[in-house]
């Protein structure tokens, strides 16, 4: 018997034994996710993995678009 270990989104932890046939399909998914993180990544930065250690943008569609003057003086109400 193999056992995984496994930490939820909330940080708790948990470890389960499974069979070794299904730890060696494990392994080979997890090893498979990595290639392919390393594939996709090698010439770029992924904003996604990015996200995932605590980096995250601002988005430049939150910024407020004024297309007239704004001002106390200005009323925003149209008649």
């Amino acid at each position: 018997m193999q056992t995984i270990k496994y930490r939820f989104a909330d940080g708790t932890a948990s470890e389960i034994e499974v069979t070794d046939e299904f730890y060696t399909l494990y392994a080979e998914l997890v090893q498979q996710e990595k290639r392919n993180h390393w594939k996709e990544t090698r010439r770029h930065i992924s904003l996604e993995n990015l996200n995932e250690n605590g980096i995250d943008f601002a988005s430049p569609a939150a910024v407020r678009l004024c297309l007239f003057p704004c001002g106390p003086n200005i009323s925003t109400e149209f008649s």
